[in-house]
């Protein structure tokens, strides 16, 4: 038995979101019907990456990537940056 004394409570599955392939994205895209920089947007969150950095690494404002994420929440009927990441993590599967 793995307890080492606690009760088993969550087994959590980490994946980097640069390591899903092309048709996972292209899935993503069609289930949830995301524009090109949507989804570039949903899987750098998924990565754990900041707002601020998505914000560099896109050459946009903070604001421009903060409307951006908020459009993909109401998309995918989530409210906060952690559904929505379960959310990705559920329908790649």
């Amino acid at each position: 038995e793995f307890s080492f004394g606690f009760e088993l409570r969550m087994l959590v599955t980490v994946r980097k979101a640069g390591d899903l392939a092309a048709s996972e994205r292209q899935t993503l895209r069609s289930l949830m019907g995301l524009t090109s920089a949507e989804a570039e947007i949903a899987m750098l969150l998924a990565d754990g990456v900041p707002r601020e950095t998505i914000a560099q690494q896109r050459g946009t404002s903070l604001g421009t990537v903060s409307v951006q994420i908020k459009r993909l929440f109401e998309k995918a009927e989530t409210n906060r940056e952690g559904e929505f990441v379960a959310l990705l993590n559920r329908l790649l599967r």
